[in-house]
């Protein structure tokens, strides 16, 4: 795939996700896969470190971990959820030598190390005003996904982004990071948090700067098939002919953030943008998800309703 990328696009660039380091025949543990792919990445000229494209710098990065900010939903109310260990393949397809475990922070802490050694010195380039874009596998923060309870299985937001990730870009003055991995298009504008705004070495005009986050997930062909509205973003979608999505554009002089100008959409984003997210709902499951469940004394099923959008009319 990387090789096909490359022979049609002027530049590609890669970080790679948890499939990437699912072990094979031929690695003994995860670190040694993620050598291959970063060595495979050279060898055919696909970028793994920051890259300057006309008069516009990026940054581009990634790492991962587990985190989770937010209520689980009660075990007194809901029954049969089964546990991230059991449910996510990660656990027992990737494999990390000792002292680095999946169960705490220390592989994000390991993976986000590298970015050290590949950004290298950037302060000028970071410092000389052009617009950076960063991007993940995993999500930077915990909001660009839905609430536990409307999750097909709500223990997943325990396996699915890194603050690590959040720190980092902040650092880097980023101010359009792309995400992947929940499969959801999603575009929302956000300012910085209080654990990573707290922690992070950053600018001094951090604390006012929004970062726009968006996913635009390929997918795979049946989930467009049973649930497109929550992956349709952008030009990704039915109507455009599932066409990629550009998210940065210049003009003939190479000078103006090129960024969209008009929300992308995303049925999960613009939902928040018009109600309120409420994490600390957890006695409650959509009707959607309900059936899935063991409904216990003191679960209720949750009356949901389908906002009105008028955010994204171009889309």
């Amino acid at each position: 795939t990387l090789q096909i990328l490359r022979r049609k696009f002027g530049a590609v660039s890669y970080t790679p996700g948890n499939h990437d380091l699912w072990i094979g025949k031929g690695f003994d543990n995860s670190i040694e896969k993620l050598a291959s792919l970063m060595q495979l990445c050279d060898d055919i000229g696909v970028e793994t470190g920051p890259v300057r494209i006309g008069d516009t710098g990026r940054g581009l990065m990634g790492d991962t971990s587990m985190f989770d900010t937010e209520p689980d939903i009660d075990p007194n109310c809901w029954g049969r959820i089964p546990s991230v260990e059991k449910l996510v393949a990660d656990f027992r397809r990737a494999r990390w030598p000792e002292p680095l475990s999946p169960r705490d922070d220390s592989v994000a802490r390991w993976l986000d190390g590298i970015n050290d050694y590949i950004l290298g010195d950037l302060g000028e380039t970071i410092n000389d005003g052009s617009p950076i874009l960063t991007f993940s596998h995993f999500l930077p923060r915990i909001e660009l996904n839905p609430e536990k309870r409307y999750m097909t299985y709500p223990i997943l937001n325990k396996a699915i982004g890194s603050v690590y990730v959040e720190r980092r870009l902040r650092a880097m003055n980023s101010s359009f990071h792309i995400f992947g991995h929940t499969h959801f298009g999603w575009d929302a504008e956000l300012p910085p948090d209080n654990v990573t705004s707290s922690q992070s070495s950053s600018s001094p005009n951090e604390a006012v700067q929004n970062v726009r986050y968006v996913q635009c997930s390929l997918s795979y062909p049946k989930e467009w098939e049973y649930r497109s509205r929550s992956l349709s973003v952008g030009t990704m979608s039915e109507e455009y002919g599932f066409y990629p999505v550009c998210v940065w554009e210049q003009d003939e002089t190479g000078k103006g953030d090129g960024f969209p100008a008009e929300p992308l959409g995303g049925y999960w984003s613009d939902r928040y943008y018009h109600v309120e997210r409420t994490p600390e709902i957890v006695d409650a499951l959509p009707p959607w998800n309900a059936a899935r469940f063991r409904q216990l004394e003191g679960g209720r099923i949750e009356n949901y309703v389908r906002h009105n959008s008028t955010r994204f009319d171009n889309f």
